[in-house]
């Protein structure tokens, strides 16, 4: 029987991140300081996945919240010369300073193939932010590792 002391020994940790990147967003005709309810938004573009070249897409939908925070629902895909992985993601987001900080949890489905592969059934974290003025920003994605490891 699990009790409160078997998940307080539950030892979970993240290495360096598996994914890093910085990019500028480029939005045209959008008013990029207002945020609706339910909107939906696409992305697509290159990265570097583990020292992999990728080619990541996805989509997602937005949810203002009472407390001012912003929530995203979405998928993503990422494809390689030699995989794919599928990965569903919930975030949450807030502006503070004039920059736009973002915390991640992402759930890779068990179809990850190739050379990515690696990622079937992965649970990760990601960060962000994004300047608000330059829209530059920075992202890093981490492999919770510990709880579903063999």
């Amino acid at each position: 029987m699990l009790d409160s002391v078997d998940i307080q020994y539950v030892d979970l940790k993240l290495d360096g991140p598996i994914y890093t990147e910085r990019f500028e967003i480029y939005e045209q005709g959008i008013n990029n300081d207002i945020i609706f309810d339910n909107d939906t938004y696409s992305f697509t573009g290159n990265r570097i996945l583990d020292g992999m070249e990728i080619v990541a897409t996805g989509s997602g939908t937005t949810n203002l919240r009472d407390d001012g925070t912003c929530s995203v629902i979405g998928r993503d895909l990422f494809v390689s010369q030699n995989g794919s992985a599928h990965y569903s993601f919930k975030d949450i987001s807030s502006i503070i300073d004039n920059t736009t900080q973002r915390l991640d949890v992402v759930f890779f489905d068990t179809n990850a193939t190739g050379n990515l592969g690696f990622l079937k059934s992965t649970v990760g974290v990601y960060q962000s932010y994004v300047d608000e003025e330059d829209r530059k920003g920075i992202y890093a994605m981490w492999k919770l590792k510990g709880l579903l490891d063999n």
